[in-house]
């Protein structure tokens, strides 16, 4: 299934504190648990998984968007900083690790 697909939401809040995720269907996708942290930082966490299926799409489109970039050619104003290529590779391994393509 593609991120781009997937849209979840963090509004039900349980007990006063716990945090439902549910996806577009509204089948609940996991529960975060407050143990231990605030209410804040529960919804804060809650949040961030709910965005999850839109940060990989950004972020697969974002690649994409360069295509094979390692093979511009360089010295043309096609050059990229070895800070940016492994800021790209930190984002191949990030979508490899939410798609469990990982080695």
């Amino acid at each position: 299934m593609s991120a781009q697909s997937r849209t979840w939401t963090a509004s039900e809040v349980r007990h006063g504190y716990d945090q439902v995720i549910r996806d577009q269907n509204s089948n609940p996708i996991c529960t975060v648990l407050l143990a231990g942290w605030d209410k804040n930082s529960a919804a804060d966490h809650a949040r961030l998984i709910a965005a999850a299926p839109e940060l990989l799409a950004a972020l697969e489109a974002f690649l994409g968007s360069f295509g094979d970039f390692e093979k511009w050619p360089q010295g043309k104003g096609y050059s990229l900083s070895d800070e940016s290529l492994r800021v790209f590779d930190r984002a191949r391994a990030a979508i490899a690790h939410a798609t469990k393509q990982e080695d």
